[in-house]
């Protein structure tokens, strides 16, 4: 799993950390919490995130109303056991 540019396919490596995160949506530690959303709001607009249920799953990240989330960018092409789905 990690970040997949948009335009130029360059990749951002996602910690063990982060991928606990986005995987189980907690952690005992706040400021890895807080490190990765502010990360995930810096990369939003210009990366997705190359998921790993499937060669051509995508994650596309979100934010409305103060909140992010994580969404898949098209559900057929992710595993039907996908988390995400």
């Amino acid at each position: 799993m990690y970040f997949i540019a948009k335009n130029n396919k360059q990749t951002i490596a996602i910690s063990d950390s982060e991928k606990l995160i986005l995987l189980n949506g907690s952690t005992d530690d706040n400021d890895s919490i807080n490190h990765f959303i502010n990360k995930l709001l810096r990369l939003k607009d210009d990366f997705w995130i190359k998921y790993t249920c499937c060669d051509n799953a995508l994650l596309i990240i979100c934010a409305l109303h103060g909140k992010i989330y994580i969404r898949c960018k098209s559900r057929a092409k992710h595993d039907i056991n996908c988390l995400f789905i």
